[in-house]
């Protein structure tokens, strides 16, 4: 039995230490190849005239709109790709979209929630070192694979950990391949 392309994207689903997935970054080149890319296109509603206009879609879409692609098939709705995100210019550079991004669809609000859920397992951030602070909402999924509170280092709001960042999410040490203990400290503030 041959496995979906949307199984395959699933298979590289990881576990963060938040018990929610993620999708490491360069993984979906593995499955998104360009015929895989082709097959959906030509699979859309639409009629193209030519090859010729197919590839150009095709590297549209390897270029501008690769996540959303992966998101659209987890949420097996591949169809919408060429005519309601390509067309609209909603690309990955747009990512995080939100409710009134996704109007006009005629999908139903079901699809815009999940949407909405799903694009987070592929936009977890990439750290570098000397990166500067960044402020991220509890929606975005830190790929952060192991996450051990550091005792007495709580206080003021908030909670100091030690965390392991998956090796494709980081740029601090790349001395190995495997996911690795960075030290790297991540404070989580509770301001409610």
């Amino acid at each position: 039995m041959e496995i979906s392309i949307r199984e395959r994207l699933e298979s590289l689903r990881v576990t963060a230490a938040s018990k929610r997935y993620f999708i490491p970054e360069g993984l979906l080149e593995t499955v998104l190849t360009n015929s895989i890319i082709r097959g959906i296109i030509e699979k859309s509603d639409r009629n193209f005239p030519n090859q010729l206009e197919i590839q150009k879609y095709v590297l549209k879409i390897r270029e501008e709109a690769f996540k959303i692609t992966a998101i659209l098939i987890l949420l097996g709705k591949e169809h919408l790709l060429v005519r309601h995100f390509i067309h609209k210019e909603l690309f990955d550079r747009r990512l995080p979209l939100t409710e009134s991004d996704l109007q006009g669809m005629e999908e139903n609000a079901s699809f815009t929630n999940e949407f909405i859920l799903q694009q987070y397992m592929v936009l977890a951030p990439h750290f570098r070192k000397g990166a500067i602070h960044r402020a991220l909402d509890n929606s975005y999924i830190l790929p952060f694979v192991k996450d051990d509170p550091v005792t007495g280092a709580e206080g003021a709001f908030g909670v100091v950990s030690k965390v392991e960042i998956h090796t494709n999410h980081q740029s601090i040490d790349v001395t190995t391949k495997k996911v690795l203990v960075t030290p790297f400290l991540h404070n989580k503030f509770d301001i409610s």
